[in-house]
């Protein structure tokens, strides 16, 4: 289910517990420059010492030539308690602030690299001839699916209800057997999000549209064909899922 925007997906969660390791890498890192830097292992990092292990980085990599008002300006914002020392807890603030935004924008472009993967496999699935595009007949193949899938959901939900008229408070096999409400969220969702990936939130638009109506929407060149580019581009412009 990618309705929520990637999370849950096995690969979203990968990719999101690579960047959590990346960000221990870096933050390992950005402890042991404090390590170095406090050359009189006093805990604490003097101004002399903040100077020394950017000359240091200097010396390492010339291009990261830094100007010592800048430095004495972003010592003075680190050092919170202006004691003209930074503490451990002083020096990771800023990476910690910067992480933090830095990890919200990855998440957001981790979700919608899985969105864009999950349209990516309804697109192939709606490829039956294999030849990366959708012709019109795909299209009419698939708003066929759509509609029978939906007939099949709606009935399947009024079966249940009936049921569950007739039976009332009875306990028998055939009532305890009945589809709950459950299954048919279940179903009803996986319908759902079928259509969404044709990008319509609204069921009853879609099962009325025929491949030629999508074929209009989403060809934007007009060549006969709908690429995934294309297929994607027409979903994003016409979903409107809250």
């Amino acid at each position: 289910d990618y309705e929520s925007g990637g999370q849950g997906d096995p690969a979203y969660e990968q990719y999101a517990e690579r960047l959590q390791q990346q960000l221990e890498s870096l933050r390992k890192e950005h402890d042991e420059i404090f390590g170095r830097a406090d050359t009189d292992k006093d805990g604490f990092m003097s101004v002399d010492e903040y100077f020394a292990i950017h000359a240091e980085a200097e010396q390492n990599e010339p291009q990261n030539e830094y100007d010592r008002s800048e430095l004495e300006e972003g010592f003075a914002d680190m050092d919170t308690d202006a004691n003209q020392q930074l503490s451990l807890d002083e020096w990771r603030r800023p990476f910690e602030e910067h992480s933090d935004s830095w990890l919200q924008i990855a998440d957001t472009e981790a979700q919608q690299e899985a969105q864009i993967a999950h349209y990516k496999e309804v697109f192939n699935q709606m490829d039956r001839k294999g030849d990366g595009v959708l012709d019109e007949q795909e299209l009419q193949l698939e708003m066929d699916s759509l509609h029978s899938q939906r007939q099949e959901t709606l009935q399947d939900t009024l079966d249940a209800q009936d049921l569950q008229h007739q039976c009332g408070d009875a306990d028998t096999d055939a009532c305890n057997s009945a589809p709950g409400q459950d299954s048919q969220r279940q179903a009803a969702g996986a319908y759902r999000d079928r259509e969404r990936s044709l990008g319509r939130a609204n069921g009853d638009s879609v099962v009325q549209l025929s491949g030629a109506d999508m074929m209009l929407m989403m060809d934007s060149d007009k060549n006969g064909e709908v690429t995934f580019e294309e297929y994607l581009l027409g979903g994003e412009e016409h979903e409107h899922v809250g």
